[in-house]
């Protein structure tokens, strides 16, 4: 029951990313920004209640990416502004950004702590890759960062809405699915030479006198 909660979870917090650009964007015909900057501070909080029922503590970086979030949306409830709204999915980008890079001063990272969550078998000789890989998603989040922020300034809503609540996931979804592929095939690579060399070592030894 606690795997099929959290993993409810985690669809719900998915779902809500996927549609917060598009709720922003009815909701500003609709409302004032400030009322839909304060449903951004509920769903902030609603995001990390979880932590709090499980008394699991949060990473230094998921500290900055949620204190970053809340300091804009309070931002915005405060001013009333638009433009700071639309900059909301610039603040995701810079707050994942960050949340990779601090990933790259500890043991293992964001990258590979991701992966052995469906893959806890990976070989120990992976942690070289899954480390560049972290660093190209850090370069992600600075490009699809900046273009977010080019649509919040010089954009329509419904550009700014079809770019980052649409285009960016699916830059997202095959980013993610390329990588994934193409690990895939390089640890299946991998995990054929070794056994070709170990092979070659058990044939050696036969043929020992």
């Amino acid at each position: 029951m606690p795997h099929a909660a959290s993993k409810k979870g985690r669809w719900q917090s998915l779902v809500a990313a996927l549609a917060y650009p598009m709720l922003i964007l009815a909701g500003i015909t609709l409302l004032a920004p400030r009322y839909i900057a304060l449903m951004l501070l509920v769903g902030l909080f609603l995001r990390y209640r979880g932590n709090l029922r499980t008394q699991r503590l949060l990473m230094p970086a998921e500290w900055i990416a949620a204190g970053g979030l809340g300091a804009l949306a309070c931002a915005t409830a405060l001013s009333n502004s638009e433009m700071l709204l639309r900059c909301y999915p610039v603040a995701v980008n810079i707050g994942m950004g960050v949340t990779f890079a601090l990933s790259l001063r500890a043991p293992v990272s964001m990258v590979e702590r991701i992966a052995r969550l469906h893959q806890p078998d990976l070989p120990a000789d992976a942690s070289p890759y899954l480390r560049a890989v972290t660093r190209v998603w850090i370069a992600f989040f600075v490009i699809n960062g900046s273009i977010a922020l080019c649509t919040a300034f010089w954009a329509s809503r419904e550009i700014w809405s079809l770019y980052n609540g649409g285009i960016a996931y699916v830059l997202i979804g095959l980013l993610f699915a390329g990588e994934w592929l193409y690990r895939r095939r390089m640890l299946a690579h991998k995990a054929g030479e070794a056994m070709e060399k170990r092979s070659g070592a058990v044939t050696a030894q036969d043929r020992r006198p």
